[in-house]
């Protein structure tokens, strides 16, 4: 659980980005987020941008790298996160602990291309269909039956078994497609 705080301590110049732990935020969060640090910081010399959330590696990490890349002090996600993490912890580590998700990792190299091709585009996507390439081993006689769920903002918006999508897939197929009702939007 996230602690909650007085936001007139900070004049009410306070921004949520409400991301479960352990995952990086939609595009459009942390695309707001960057504009806004840019605006707030090019007002004053003086103001300086506070980042932190519960335990002050992964999302605050993404962020403050997303920044770093936006602002072009990093020349890379790489570089940012190697900057963020050494910051972060200095000498007083033994090890040095940063961004460590796979998917805020990922998320992180994803940004640094959106920003390196000249911003975000928001026009809608339509998600037709997951292709899944090649069938895990399952230890089922070599096929598997996958399903998933897709989630928008943490609420559900669709489950393959609710929709009778629970095909089996063979240890010789190269991929198998599963196809979707119409969807848009920023999906995890």
């Amino acid at each position: 659980q996230e602690r909650d705080y007085d936001t007139s301590l900070f004049d009410g110049r306070v921004v949520r980005l409400n991301v479960e732990d352990h995952n990086p935020p939609r595009l459009d969060q942390i695309i707001s987020f960057v504009e806004q640090c840019a605006e707030f910081l090019s007002e004053d010399p003086q103001h300086i941008v506070a980042v932190h959330c519960k335990g002050g590696k992964g999302r605050t990490g993404v962020a403050v790298c997303a920044w770093l890349i936006y602002s072009t002090f990093s020349s890379s996600a790489e570089d940012a996160m190697e900057f963020f993490a050494l910051k972060r912890t200095g000498n007083r580590a033994k090890a040095v602990q940063g961004v460590s998700g796979v998917s805020q990792r990922r998320y992180l190299h994803y940004i640094e291309k959106v920003f390196a091709s000249g911003g975000y585009n928001h026009t809608k996507r339509v998600l037709r269909s997951i292709r899944m390439i090649t069938c895990p081993s399952t230890g089922q006689g070599g096929s598997c039956r996958p399903w998933f769920i897709i989630e928008e903002n943490g609420i559900q918006v669709y489950s393959s078994p609710e929709h009778g999508q629970v095909e089996t897939m063979n240890k010789n197929d190269n991929f198998k497609d599963f196809h979707l009702p119409k969807m848009a939007g920023s999906m995890e």
